[in-house]
């Protein structure tokens, strides 16, 4: 299955995404470990596997570059609330990336 439109290219002030898996690597479709990116064909139990596996740090005052790269993602898929916990900011980052992904899947 594919997206039924073509993707755009969106230049936006949020940093390069970075890997799931090695913060200081770009996120990149060229690296051999799928579990570094989420890609638009990814289904919601594979994209909410790969954040849940996503490195951070102990809390989410950490500043990893692992855990500034998640809190940029949630930024750029509209993300606002304060969260307490990595739990629950995954799980919010899951619902945002499946809405967005949503017609690629």
């Amino acid at each position: 299955m594919g997206c039924s439109t073509k993707p755009q290219a969106v230049v936006s002030e949020y940093p390069r995404i970075m890997s799931l898996t090695e913060g200081r690597r770009k996120m990149s479709k060229s690296d051999p470990d799928d579990m570094s990116r989420i890609n638009v064909t990814d289904s919601p139990n594979v994209i909410r596997a790969k954040i849940r596996a996503a490195k951070t740090s102990m809390s989410l005052a950490g500043d990893t570059p692992e855990a500034r790269n998640l809190k940029t993602i949630y930024r750029a898929v509209g993300g606002t609330q304060e969260h307490q916990r990595w739990p629950a900011f995954k799980a919010e980052l899951v619902d945002r990336l499946v809405a967005e992904l949503g017609e690629c899947q």
